[in-house]
């Protein structure tokens, strides 16, 4: 029996993985559209969405400015400790975010589903900061009355990693997980402490992460 295959028969077999990158990101515009929520909020429910532009340097390196909106809403156990306990609880949550970023995108790959159709992916980092808007709530110590709202402006690190699922050469579905981190001084409200907080030895500044997931689109010009 021979071990070759015949050329006429050969020609039949196509190795679809086996071809240059299908999708190219250098000098392209990305605009993006995404639905966040946040999931390390104890007693709030935060849910953001956002628009992205990013400018893509190489096929590995793209600058990119985004800003996103919150809507909050109490969860049911702090209403329940509040009725059922008379139980108060102060708590911080995000309003607002307008963020600058770095993007690495090391790795580029595809899958070959059963049927022969490929699907192109690439998995990135982003690494920045800017301004995040926290708010927090204090309860009144007066029954009945409205609890206290600060809202706080405050610098932000934020450091993220995602992928995007290429459906055709200028559209893309993504997912992303963002840690935002800013530093709030509790003893003063403030995201810096003040005068005297500085002379005080028992400063009570620490760092608040919002950890976020996030799923979109995108569109490649």
């Amino acid at each position: 029996m021979s071990l070759y295959v015949p050329l006429a028969e050969a020609r039949d077999y196509k190795i679809n993985v086996i071809r240059p990158r299908y999708f190219v990101k250098k000098n392209r515009l990305e605009l993006a559209s995404d639905a966040h929520v946040v999931m390390n909020e104890t007693f709030t429910y935060t849910f953001m969405f956002s628009a992205m532009a990013a400018f893509h340097l190489t096929e590995y390196l793209a600058i990119g400015v985004d800003s996103s909106l919150g809507i909050n809403y109490k969860k049911s156990d702090a209403k329940l400790l509040k009725e059922n306990f008379d139980i108060n609880i102060s708590t911080i949550y995000t309003k607002y975010n307008v963020n600058t970023s770095l993007i690495w995108s090391p790795v580029y790959g595809k899958y070959q589903l059963s049927s022969g159709k490929l699907i192109y992916f690439d998995t990135y980092f982003a690494g920045g900061g800017g301004l995040s808007g926290v708010n927090i709530v204090q309860p009144s110590k007066t029954k009945g009355a409205d609890d206290k709202h600060i809202l706080l402006s405050c610098m932000a690190a934020s450091f993220g990693v995602g992928q995007r699922f290429y459906l055709n050469k200028h559209v893309s579905l993504k997912w992303q997980i963002r840690d935002l981190i800013v530093r709030l001084d509790q003893a003063d409200q403030s995201c810096m402490p003040n005068k005297a907080n500085k002379e005080n030895r028992k400063l009570q500044r620490y760092f608040y992460h919002t950890i976020m997931f996030q799923a979109g689109a995108s569109y490649f010009i």
